[in-house]
């Protein structure tokens, strides 16, 4: 596929207002969206008010006269990083509140699905009388799951982030950004953001009304969750608005002090990194894949496990669970791949010519891991991707995950294509980026047709070319250790509010192989006197073979090693010069 490397702009008037020193970061932040220096403030009084989400002070009443009756709470989680850690976040916080008989399911994703769903209900509830259930990072659209729930006499809580349908369920209070009745102004909230509002709603009328004085219990701190909100903002992918920046900033800063729950430090020890220096970035390729793991090819109970234990020699043995788990997904990821690339290269190419979008299927594909698949190909061909799978709880029917490019809503095309065959999807949910499905085997092609119609009349004149937007290139000073320290200190970067990158053309003085696996560079700026140490991974040096030039697109890194720090250049794309 070719490839543009393109000068992200920025209005230069916004950065000299800014005048952030050193003056990159003024930049760097006006091509954000930054247009104030307070804006760049990410202290915890910037944080927007519970109050303007939708039902958040009647769920809190809720919450409260179910701790007062000594009710049995259960905790509805989701099989991934961000279900994981809403469910870790509302025990902690309900536990804290005074609650005694607080528990916790994640769902399987062979056996029950998605969400609060009918086989969950039936098959692990009796007839209730004002017990509670809040859902964490999903519930929004598990109408007959609620219905059921509601019948046996339960309260049910939903607690959401994403996008709602039509209709709402029935529950007795429904918590999320996105529903038409919230004034909350950021609607980009992950699942541990929305849980993380609405137990300090429940922490601030409990102390509002004097229940901790009574019971003796120290009125809890809330900001000390936010290590969690942290790690599922980040690994949710949801873009970074300065609220999700807030929350990230200050939970990223937890973690790096040491003062996050054992299980992240545990992930990261086992890892092999240090916690002090780990940015936005660590978060999303080493704590989160390995927490999903295990939802992915097992249980997510025991991601929901790590984060809820307090002791660290037993949070370290889940911890090496969780990499084992991991390793056997890379594995599993690697045999997907290399058949789904066999299936593009000869069923794409000989049915469409150029094709907007790409729909695949194997029946032996792992379940748990065609999300991922679905990541790698679109970002390799920069096309939407559906891919589909055998669903374990229906053997006539096909589980998909759909992943999208930037421009292009997936929750909308599926919406639509809901709306023109009404009988096609079985059932749907998502966001912009990223979408589950359920269909009927033999409705493979028909759904194959009609996204990619329903694709192609969105992206259809787009130029496809992938398109790598940089922060342009770097003057001989900018090449420094200081301007690497302030792109660090700049956390959290991620959705909508990129990691800086650079580009530049360079020449090879030195290259070493590591592993036969990686590339190290020692490469020198174009008319520059010095070198700088740089790194490609998952390139090997043979690739480079004759090269004596590069045109280069990097992270200006501050890399930590055996107690020194030094500059270096971690490549994400190379063309030869």
């Amino acid at each position: 596929m070719k490839t543009e490397i393109i000068h992200r702009d920025y209005p230069q008037d916004i950065a000299a207002k800014l005048a952030i020193t050193p003056p990159v970061m003024s930049r760097i932040y006006a091509a954000r969206g930054i247009t104030s220096a307070e804006e760049v403030d990410l202290s915890l009084k910037n944080l927007l008010p519970f109050s303007e989400l939708g039902d958040i002070n009647k769920a809190a009443a809720i919450v409260i006269a179910a701790i007062e009756k000594s009710a049995t709470i259960t905790v509805i989680g989701d099989y991934d990083v961000d279900g994981a850690t809403s469910a870790a976040l509302a025990i902690r916080a309900l536990k804290l509140f005074g609650a005694y008989n607080v528990d916790y399911i994640i769902p399987n994703r062979f056996n029950h699905g998605y969400g609060l769903s009918v086989p969950l209900i039936e098959e692990l509830y009796p007839q209730s009388e004002n017990d509670l259930i809040i859902t964490v990072d999903n519930g929004i659209t598990s109408y007959d799951g609620i219905n059921l729930a509601k019948s046996r006499g339960f309260k049910v809580i939903v607690t959401d982030h994403h996008l709602p349908g039509e209709r709402l369920p029935a529950a007795d209070a429904i918590v999320n950004p996105n529903c038409n009745s919230s004034q909350f102004a950021s609607k980009n909230l992950c699942g541990a953001g929305v849980a993380f509002y609405m137990m300090s709603a429940v922490r601030a009328q409990m102390r509002d009304d004097g229940y901790f004085r009574k019971k003796g219990i120290q009125t809890p701190n809330m900001a000390k969750f936010l290590d969690l909100v942290a790690l599922a903002t980040v690994a949710d992918v949801v873009p970074l608005d300065r609220n999700n920046r807030i929350l990230t900033s200050y939970g990223l800063n937890l973690i790096r002090k040491g003062e996050c729950v054992a299980g992240i430090s545990a992930i990261l020890k086992v890892a092999g990194r240090e916690a002090s220096t780990i940015g936005s970035s660590d978060i999303g390729f080493v704590i989160g894949p390995r927490l999903n793991a295990a939802g992915r090819l097992d249980d997510m109970s025991l991601g929901v496990e790590i984060l809820l234990e307090d002791n660290p020699y037993r949070a370290e043995d889940m911890a090496y669970k969780l990499d084992g788990f991991n390793s056997r997904r890379k594995n599993i990821e690697s045999d997907m791949k290399k058949k789904a690339l066999e299936e593009l290269k000869t069923a794409y190419s000989k049915l469409i010519e150029n094709p907007c979008s790409f729909c695949l299927y194997d029946e032996n594909w792992h379940q748990g891991v065609i999300g991922i698949l679905a990541s790698r190909i679109k970002d390799s061909y920069n096309r939407p991707v559906a891919v589909f799978t055998e669903s374990g709880d229906d053997k006539d029917s096909i589980s998909g995950s759909v992943r999208s490019v930037d421009g292009l809503h997936i929750r909308n095309v599926l919406d639509k294509i809901n709306k023109s065959s009404p009988n096609l999807i079985s059932r749907y949910g998502g966001h912009s980026m990223a979408a589950g499905l359920s269909i009927k085997k033999t409705d493979l092609e028909r759904f194959k047709n009609l996204f990619e119609s329903h694709v192609g009349g969105i992206i259809a004149n787009r130029d496809m070319t992938k398109k790598i937007i940089t922060d342009g290139q770097l003057s001989a000073e900018e090449f420094s250790l200081d301007i690497a320290q302030s792109i660090r200190d700049g956390e959290p970067w991620g959705q909508h509010f990129p990691e800086p990158i650079f580009h530049g053309v360079f020449e090879i003085e030195e290259k070493t192989s590591i592993n036969d696996k990686h590339t190290r560079f020692a490469l020198r700026p174009k008319k520059c006197n010095f070198s700088v140490e740089a790194i490609i991974f998952n390139h090997n040096i043979d690739e480079f073979a004759g090269a004596s030039e590069v045109v280069a697109v990097f992270q200006l890194t501050v890399n930590h090693y055996r107690g020194f720090t030094k500059l270096q250049l971690i490549i994400q794309h190379w063309e030869k010069g």
